[in-house]
């Protein structure tokens, strides 16, 4: 009992250090582009975090257990000593990384440990070969991937802008806030369970429009004459409602991370406490202490990396700064759905230096140089950390 409660804490704890890691992703932007000041913008997009990962995170929990790796054919004993052996050095490597002020992929540290712990051990029937290959090609196409939308967003965003001007200023805003709302609501309400999926579709359409339609006539009020203040007051708007779509995706694809390892922990308790918990309640219940963790990681100590998100990479405007945050967060949704674990902090750097390198602003390649070597040495470091961690744990914990 005692492992399994040491667990949860260790978890508890990585998921707050998650959270003050990559709470640059979230709120560099809006940051960045003077928007917002910071404190009040870790607050702002707190709340979208926390549901991202009550809604969704359950896509990436079945595939860190279950898909990926087979750690459900562990016993709870091996599974308690495995998660707590990657844990423990993810906790350390995500506490030098936010010092260093870098933001990391916490899946690669966490998918990088239990994979070597496997292999370690001699489990190598429990590693899905090809669906590891699958992760590790989105780690390194995902940074291209959200490059690549930032690129084809920037170009409708500016031949949608520029020519038609305020009305296409007003049009945009409809458009983006409308389908983000009825996104959400399409989420929330499918999660509750409350009505059938068509049924969803069609109410959170309705909230899409009434939402959208809202937001685009506060737009019409705000612009001005001068199309250059026009321009920028609005996507000053767009670029807070991307914020909270940022929050949302980010939340989603990343607190199965330690919501996985609360599960265990407390599907173990339950075992040896003979408590009536039933998968769905201690999957809601392990998401929600995640989750919670995750959301007071970036409220506490967010402030360390965003300045990394913020200027470090290239200097940021709230037009350029919208495409980035809607780049990457099509590219993480769609990547939580496929059930893939890639990484934020990847997409919304490759989405920055797309939105530089198309506005041919300067971009600090020495920024990102130092960026992609700490998560180049992430898996290696991780993995062999969990090695040696775990051949302790298991000579320590009087499982046997």
């Amino acid at each position: 009992m005692l492992a399994e409660i040491l667990l949860m804490w260790v978890a508890i704890i990585v998921a707050w250090l998650n959270g003050a890691n990559n709470a640059g992703n979230v709120v560099g932007i809006i940051v960045g582009s003077r928007i917002m000041p910071l404190e009040k913008a870790l607050k702002y997009v707190t709340l979208f975090d926390f549901l991202g990962a009550i809604t969704m995170g359950n896509f990436l929990m079945r595939a860190m257990s279950s898909t990926i790796t087979r750690v459900e054919l562990l016993s709870r004993e091996e599974a308690t000593v495995l998660y707590l052996g990657v844990m423990l050095p993810v906790a350390l490597w995500m506490y030098l990384a936010t010092n260093l002020k870098i933001p990391v992929s916490i899946n690669q540290a966490v998918v990088s440990g239990v994979t070597a712990y496997l292999a370690f051990s001699g489990h190598f029937e429990k590693i899905n070969a090809i669906a590891l290959l699958i992760v590790i090609a989105s780690w390194l196409f995902v940074p291209f991937l959200a490059m690549f939308f930032a690129f084809i967003i920037l170009k409708i965003v500016d031949a949608t802008t520029r020519k038609v001007k305020e009305r296409g200023l007003v049009a945009l805003s409809l458009i983006f806030s409308a389908l983000f709302i009825a996104l959400i609501t399409t989420i929330i309400l499918l999660k509750l369970g409350l009505f059938a999926i068509h049924a969803a579709l069609l109410i959170s359409a309705f909230i899409g429009l009434g939402g959208g339609i809202l937001v685009a006539s506060r737009i019409g009020k705000i612009i001005t004459s001068n199309p250059l203040i026009a321009r920028r007051k609005t996507f000053n708007e767009m670029a807070k409602i991307s914020s909270l779509l940022m929050a949302f995706s980010h939340g989603a694809h990343d607190v199965a991370n330690t919501a996985t390892p609360i599960y265990f922990a407390l599907d173990s308790l339950a075992g040896e406490m003979h408590l009536p918990f039933f998968g769905e309640t201690m999957s809601l219940a392990s998401l929600s202490i995640a989750a919670t963790a995750l959301s007071l990681g970036i409220l506490t100590w967010g402030y360390r990396v965003t300045g990394t998100i913020a200027s470090g990479i290239t200097p940021v405007r709230s037009d350029t700064g919208f495409v980035a945050q809607v780049a990457t967060s099509v590219s993480i949704i769609t990547l939580t759905i496929a059930g893939v674990p890639s990484s934020s902090s990847l997409a919304i750097v490759g989405a920055l230096a797309g939105t530089g390198i198309s506005r041919r602003s300067r971009v600090n390649f020495r920024n990102l140089t130092r960026i992609f070597s700490l998560w180049a040495i992430t898996p290696l470091v991780v993995a062999a950390m969990t090695i040696g961690v775990s051949i302790g744990l298991n000579i320590l914990l009087p499982f046997h």
